[in-house]
């Protein structure tokens, strides 16, 4: 028995197979791209089979401490003689988690207010304004930190919700600008007159003409919930509820005295470069991502 696919599926599928291919190769073309997208694929990679294959160093042995990176222990000890590495290894599923579920919840967020602010008008879009711009005069650090110290962050959903409470204001104010301009183009007037629904022109036509904005700014989301999420840890504002970089930087300022011992420097210097290394992924991802959608970036 053949199963046959209709004519219209067969060239949905021809175009999306087309356009994934040269999305690949354009990105692949530039060594910056290809590095980028290499990279977040290893952090993916790590967070989520590294815990599997590498087993955490939780036995505490002081003969141990603060060895140099050496091959038993490629990143060296900390302060207890636990191997460092382990715990990068380990720390990156959390770090990683907090960041794509932030990034989804800001962009989601921003992209649906925007959106309707713009596409409804009126009282809608007077009342939605004026929620963007409270949230984006208040300082999103404090409030952070305040709401971490208030509400116990259990998991990594509970982080993300609170890392996501005002970063979200900014990308709804841009998608609405663009919206309001998107509009009153021909595409949408004919949608219009053909008496689509409203939930069809905003998420059906305006919002797949804004797929290029909204997936360089979710990898800004992400890689900025990281640094906020390992900055409220290493601040001790978050509880300890899982091994994070940002507990580890925490760990070795305070119970290791990395900021005074070279001996200990390795110690702190490893999630650091890690992050690094994780946000020069993204940021050069999103470059090649943007020359995607952007022929005119693009270097021939």
């Amino acid at each position: 028995m053949h199963l046959r696919i209709p004519s219209g599926l067969r060239n949905i599928l021809r175009i999306y197979l087309s356009s994934s291919k040269h999305a690949i190769l354009t990105i692949y073309k530039t060594k910056s791209g290809a590095f980028g997208f290499t990279v977040i694929l290893m952090f993916i990679a790590m967070a989520t089979f590294g815990p599997l294959l590498v087993p955490l160093d939780t036995k505490a042995d002081i003969s141990k401490r603060y060895l140099p990176p050496s091959l038993s222990h490629p990143l060296g000890t900390d302060y207890a003689g636990r191997d460092v590495l382990s715990q990068v290894i380990w720390g990156s599923r959390d770090v990683m988690a907090v960041g794509l579920l932030a990034g989804i919840i800001t962009v989601s967020i921003g992209v649906i207010v925007g959106i309707v602010s713009g596409f409804k008008g009126g009282i809608l879009d007077t009342v939605l304004c004026t929620v963007m711009d409270i949230m984006l005069t208040i300082p999103g650090l404090p409030l952070m930190i305040v709401l971490a110290v208030y509400i116990r962050a259990v998991n990594p959903l509970h982080t993300a919700l609170i890392l996501s409470i005002t970063p979200w204001a900014s990308l709804a104010r841009a998608i609405r600008s663009q919206v309001l301009s998107m509009k009153e183009r021909e595409f949408i007037e004919a949608a219009k007159v053909l008496g689509l629904s409203t939930f069809h022109i905003m998420f059906r036509e305006i919002l797949p003409n804004l797929m290029p904005y909204v997936a360089v700014n979710f990898m800004f989301a992400v890689i900025g919930a990281i640094y906020a999420s390992v900055g409220l840890y290493m601040l001790g504002v978050l509880p300890f509820t899982a091994l994070n970089w940002g507990v580890m930087l925490n760990l070795a300022a305070h119970a290791a005295g990395a900021l005074f011992s070279l001996e200990s420097l390795h110690y702190l210097l490893a999630p650091i470069i890690f992050l690094a290394l994780l946000q020069s992924g993204f940021v050069l991802f999103s470059r090649a991502v943007d020359e995607v959608f952007n022929p005119r970036l693009r270097e021939y």
